[in-house]
């Protein structure tokens, strides 16, 4: 499977678990949906739909907790406590 198909496999499965929650009348927050998307990671199969359920998850806590994803953008300098 290429680049474009994974992310396009972890777009649907975001859909599918923004679709269940709203059928359950849950609260429509990226917190729910990530707990949604680790329900379905614990019944994955096949392999592929494992991947596309962890790649989910990762694009969800990347774009709604920036501040829990490392910015790998930026050096890292060693912080010294006195």
């Amino acid at each position: 499977m290429n680049k474009f198909d994974e992310e396009k496999q972890a777009d649907i499965m975001i859909g599918e678990a923004v679709m269940a929650l709203l059928a359950e009348n849950s609260p429509l927050t990226p917190a729910m949906i990530v707990l949604k998307l680790k329900s379905y990671l614990l019944e994955a199969q096949p392999s592929w739909k494992a991947k596309a359920t962890s790649d989910a998850i990762c694009i969800i806590q990347a774009t709604s907790f920036p501040e829990s994803s490392p910015d790998f953008s930026q050096p890292v300098s060693p912080q010294i406590k006195h």
